[in-house]
């Protein structure tokens, strides 16, 4: 040591010139950029002292301080000991929390079965980073990847625990399962692809009106209110006598899924509860009724769908009609329906009330009281006996000219004794003014003469 320097300046002297050959040079090798000046900070005041500047020395020269390499876990005084720095950010691994820089803590990377590891960017290598930041040397896209782990999966929309889908042969333990709902708004993917809503986005569904569970553009019924009405509660019907068809009166804004009918309807009728012969099923009835109902058919009509069901009753009745004209041989006492009492029956001619009081068969055209043996009105219409040897309807003339052959002679034998006595007259009055006063008195006087002599 020269005479005049002391020691503290020495020792200063060699700080300084450690640091005039360390400032700005990288204390790590390689692709690493981190220098001292950068390290330091600039508004904050140093003093080295000798401890200060040992910890700034690079006792083995690899390029790392001895404070650096004791920090990080490396050997000092060995050269081939250096620092790691996985995502190369400068901070070595040992004080970096996110070790390869994936995005996720190393804390929150537990590793094996199910983790990440903390120190692999795409754990599984499915090409997916374990976190949201892609690291171009890994040779990944960003993520995360909701199963680190099992390279069959890597997305879990709603978080459910289920992947969105599988690409391959799961490694888990036990094996994925797909999730059939990815955005977890409880339609499945199936429906929301064809209902053509986003199967990611639990804020975009299907609408639904009826709340049925079926998308509005492939429901066929709308599960909402209805009203069910026929126009009358009794259908009088005639037998053999094709009926109008009775049709249902629906509103409301529902649709109408399944019909229902209650009860059993007269011969010959049927009900449209399901499609047949091209037509819907709309609740109505039809037929042609064969045989007639010795009492009324009462039955209920049921709409249904999935939320409401609505009823109507209805009351069946079919008469006779013997001569087929639409009108009814016989109706109960009372009635008020929409039909009329057929006056003949049997269509001959004769009143029902007629055939009824002779005692012939009101329901049998070929029984009359003109016909029928057992009617009591045969007398009464019945012809006088006559000789059926004669033929009456000559006798009327011949009668005639008999007469006028009677008249003719008595007309003449009349007009001759007028005649006659005219004659008779004339010779009286002759020998009359021969004899005077004697005749007169034989004669009576006159009479209206005696009266006025009288007075």
């Amino acid at each position: 040591m020269e005479a005049g320097v002391s020691t503290p300046r020495l020792a200063w002297a060699v700080v300084m010139a450690v640091l005039l050959t360390t400032v700005g040079q990288p204390l790590l090798t390689g692709s690493h950029h981190t220098s001292i000046a950068d390290r330091l900070d600039p508004s904050a005041t140093v003093i080295f002292t000798d401890e200060a500047a040992e910890d700034e020395a690079d006792g083995d020269g690899d390029g790392y301080t001895n404070a650096t390499e004791t920090a990080c876990g490396s050997d000092p005084t060995n050269a081939s000991s250096v620092p790691t720095d996985l995502d190369d950010d400068g901070v070595c691994d040992a004080l970096d929390d996110d070790m390869d820089g994936d995005g996720v803590a190393n804390t929150f990377e537990t590793g094996a079965p199910d983790g990440s590891e903390p120190d692999l960017v795409d754990t599984d290598g499915d090409g997916v980073c374990d976190g949201p930041t892609a690291i171009a040397s890994a040779n990944c896209t960003a993520g995360p990847d909701a199963f680190p782990a099992d390279p069959a999966a890597f997305l879990d929309t709603d978080g459910d625990g289920f992947p969105d889908a599988l690409y391959g042969a799961s490694t888990s333990q036990p094996m994925l399962v797909e999730d059939l709902d990815d955005d977890g708004d409880t339609w499945t993917d199936y429906d929301e692809s064809v209902c053509g809503t986003n199967s990611s986005d639990p804020h975009n569904h299907p609408l639904d009106t009826d709340g049925d569970g079926t998308c509005d553009g492939l429901d066929d019924v709308l599960d909402l209110p209805i009203s069910l009405t026929y126009a009358g509660q009794h259908v009088d019907l005639l037998v053999n006598i094709t009926m109008s068809d009775v049709v249902a009166n629906l509103s409301g804004a529902g649709d109408v899924e399944t019909w229902e009918l209650e009860g059993e309807l007269p011969e010959g009728l049927s009900f449209r509860s399901t499609s047949r012969n091209g037509n819907n099923a709309d609740g109505s009835f039809y037929g042609t009724p064969t045989a007639v109902t010795n009492e009324t058919h009462l039955v209920r009509v049921w709409a249904n769908n999935s939320v409401y069901q609505r009823s109507a009753p209805l009351a069946f009745t079919v008469y006779a009609d013997a001569d087929n004209d639409s009108l009814p041989d016989a109706l109960p006492t009372g009635y008020l329906g929409n039909l009329s009492l057929d006056p003949d029956d049997d269509n001959d001619g004769f009143a029902d009330a007629m055939e009824v009081a002779c005692g012939s068969d009101p329901l049998n055209n070929s029984s009359g009281p003109l016909n029928d043996t057992n009617s009591v009105c045969l007398d009464l219409f019945a012809e006088p006996p006559r000789d059926e040897g004669v033929n009456w309807i000559w006798c009327f003339p011949a009668m005639m000219v008999l007469l006028g052959v009677l008249l003719v002679p008595i007309m003449i034998g009349r007009r001759f004794v007028d005649l006659l006595n005219e004659d008779e007259g004339a010779e009286d009055t002759s020998e009359g003014s021969g004899t005077g006063a004697d005749e007169d008195e034989d004669v009576p006087p006159d009479t209206d003469e005696l009266v006025l002599s009288e007075a």
